[in-house]
């Protein structure tokens, strides 16, 4: 089991995510964590951490393959799974619940 983040709206939290998205990756703008959605690829700064019954490796393979199944042929290298790395490693250090970053 490993934690997850997903995409939650908070009043006053900014959120262009859609609701319940998956999250891929976490980066940092003006001091804040930013989360970017699988989906949409638009930015949130507040999720809903939950367990996933998957290891960290096969989260990683998943959006791994989904990825390559959106642009087929491409292979993402560790620079580019460092995104959903940091949001992985970001996730198993909070609690489950809402999760608005600092």
């Amino acid at each position: 089991m490993h934690s997850f983040m997903l995409a939650q709206p908070t009043p006053a939290a900014f959120c262009a995510a859609e609701e319940g998205e998956p999250l891929r990756g976490v980066t940092t703008s003006a001091g804040r964590n930013v989360l970017i959605g699988a989906v949409s690829h638009r930015a949130a700064d507040c999720a809903l951490v939950v367990d996933l019954p998957l290891t960290r490796a096969q989260i990683e393979a998943g959006i791994s393959a989904s990825w390559r199944r959106a642009i087929p042929g491409w292979q993402p290298t560790d620079e580019e799974l460092a995104g959903i790395r940091s949001l992985l490693d970001l996730a198993a250090g909070q609690p489950w619940g809402p999760y608005s970053g600092p």
